[in-house]
């Protein structure tokens, strides 16, 4: 059997607060949430810039969900970008999160098997 899903918490008011200051920055910035690169970019820029700092990348990535638009493609650069630099307690919880994936050890499997790849074509 399938675990459950964990029940999604709230929005409290300093986390709605939160979003609406992304949003308002993505305005701003003047650009879509479409697809387009061209409007994607500042916006991964955007959300990198201030959570970074903090190491924060669930943030980020959540921040970026929430202001909406395609915001898939642009995930994955954020979740890159930030993953590049996240240690401590932030790397902790990312790594939890991970290990709940229904495929937590096929896709750490096909991870390292790339990561051996690029080893062996190295030397």
């Amino acid at each position: 059997p399938e675990p459950e899903p964990e029940p999604v918490p709230p929005m409290s008011a300093d986390y709605a607060a939160q979003v609406a200051e992304d949003r308002q920055a993505v305005r701003r910035l003047g650009v879509s949430t479409a697809c387009y690169i061209d409007d994607s970019w500042p916006i991964v820029q955007t959300l990198v810039a201030k959570y970074g700092p903090r190491g924060d990348c669930l943030s980020a990535l959540i921040s970026n969900t929430n202001i909406g638009g395609e915001n898939c493609h642009r995930g994955a650069v954020i979740g890159a970008l930030m993953g590049l630099q996240t240690t401590g307690a932030h790397q902790e919880q990312l790594t939890a999160r991970f290990a709940k994936l229904a495929a937590a050890k096929e896709i750490g499997q096909e991870v390292d098997a790339v990561f051996a790849l690029l080893e062996q074509k190295s030397e």
